[in-house]
């Protein structure tokens, strides 16, 4: 029974090893890579891909190959550092024989590419006739390109633009303010004027006639009940009263001059 047992675990335990070996080997494959591998831009972009080795564990001291472009255009190649061209890539000739002096034993970048995307599309850059070489001897001809989605423009829309209408603004209403007028007042007559006048003529002026009349009308009748006695006696005082105006105003001029 144990020999039976034993009999079905070890052909089963060289099965998992053996697949383990191949994972190891296929793990160990060293390659040239383009990155990076996807890519989205738009038509008239202009982008970089860089092509290097992977040594997968090896040490490599040579590589060679021709890169290859579909839906993209080449605009120039650029070499790395430390990489010893013995046929050095140009867009007008892709291909490419170059040496690593002190060997790589971890990812180099050999070359820059710089692409332009002219048209929609899905577009590829590649590695064809890979070659990679160790201590004298080829350990690789495996390669891994790039595919790069190339889309339109999209179109921005621009969004509308609200304008607000300004308030009308009435014009103030302004109300007209009147001036009141000012009345001159009449010139006062000058002094002079009423001095330089006769005194007859300021008495006379004084008392009118009407009502010399009226005064002598007033008078009474002293007992005579006659209205015409009453008018003659009036005339007689009143000519008594001139009279005597009279003589003042000769005896004051005469004092005067």
């Amino acid at each position: 029974m144990k020999n039976t047992k034993i009999k079905i675990i070890v052909p089963f335990i060289a099965l998992l090893t053996l697949v383990g070996l191949v994972n190891i080997v296929q793990a160990a494959v060293a390659s040239i890579n383009i990155s990076p591998t996807s890519l989205t831009k738009n038509v008239g972009d202009s982008f970089n891909v860089s092509v290097l080795v992977n040594p997968a564990g090896n040490t490599v001291y040579a590589v060679e190959g021709t890169v290859v472009f579909n839906g993209v255009s080449c605009r120039s190649i650029k070499l790395a550092d430390g990489v010893m061209p013995q046929t050095t890539p140009t867009c007008a000739n892709p291909s490419f024989v170059l040496g690593l002096a002190s060997g790589a034993t971890m990812d180099k970048t050999l070359f820059t590419v710089s692409l332009n995307a002219p048209s929609i599309g899905t577009a590829t850059a590649g590695i064809t006739g890979a070659n990679i070489i160790g201590a004298g001897v080829s350990i690789s001809n495996t390669s891994v390109g790039g595919t790069y989605t190339i889309k339109t423009i999209p179109v921005v829309t621009p969004k509308p633009t609200t304008v607000t209408p300004k308030p009308v603004t009435k014009p103030a209403i302004v109300t007209p303010v009147t001036t009141p007028s000012i009345e001159t007042a009449p010139a006062t007559q000058p002094i002079e004027q009423l001095v330089e006048q006769p005194t007859e003529q300021l008495v006379s002026e004084t008392v009118p006639q009407s009502s010399q009349l009226a005064a002598v009308g007033s008078v009474p009748s002293f007992g005579t009940g006659s209205v015409g006695l009453n008018i003659l006696v009036g005339l007689v005082i009143l000519m008594a009263i001139a009279y005597l105006s009279y003589s003042f105003i000769r005896r004051k001029r005469k004092n005067i001059m």
